[in-house]
């Protein structure tokens, strides 16, 4: 019974703790999407330590505000915690980066098309051909006969393998 009450009391003792800090930073007036079960909805938002202490009405959150805290007014914004989007594409650039044809930096359709022709001069027959556009400026309509093997675009033609395979990914 006694190593019960000294368990329940250290979690109070660890609990109290974490609430008594003053956030250093508090969001406040604004729409905080917490992502919990139910998708609730909040004022505010109390920050230590790059943590998130808690969430509530403004008039709540503001009551832990210390005299160093720092108060945003989001002004009915929306926060999202915890969402980062960068937006690389980085498992895919991982994956492809040396078996693509990369259109970054491409000023011309022939300038494309000689990448083209360049990569698929070292691939072995059968190969799939990647060709990422990275805009839609560079997008262009290809054919590939399959008997052939050649890729025609706007009017031009050339052999790209006996025969392999051209994937376009259209990038935004």
């Amino acid at each position: 019974m006694r190593s019960i009450a000294a368990a329940i009391l250290c979690v109070c003792v660890f609990a109290a703790t974490g609430w008594s800090q003053t956030p250093d930073t508090i969001l406040i007036n604004g729409k905080i999407l917490t992502g919990d079960a139910q998708f609730s909805i909040r004022e505010a938002l109390s920050i230590h330590n790059g943590r998130i202490l808690a969430v509530g009405t403004t008039a709540d959150i503001r009551k832990t505000a210390g005299p160093a805290t720092r108060v945003i007014d989001l002004q009915r914004r929306t926060v999202i915690p915890g969402l980062i989007d960068s937006h690389q594409h980085a498992i895919r650039a991982g994956l492809t980066f040396t078996s693509e044809v990369n259109w970054v930096g491409v000023s011309s359709l022939g300038e494309g098309l000689d990448r083209i022709r360049q990569a698929s001069a070292a691939m072995k027959p059968g190969s799939w051909l990647i060709v990422a556009n990275q805009s839609s400026d560079s997008l262009v309509m290809f054919s590939i006969d399959p008997q052939t093997g050649r890729l025609h675009a706007n009017g031009q033609s050339f052999q790209i393998g006996t025969p392999s395979c051209v994937r376009f990914l259209p990038l935004h």
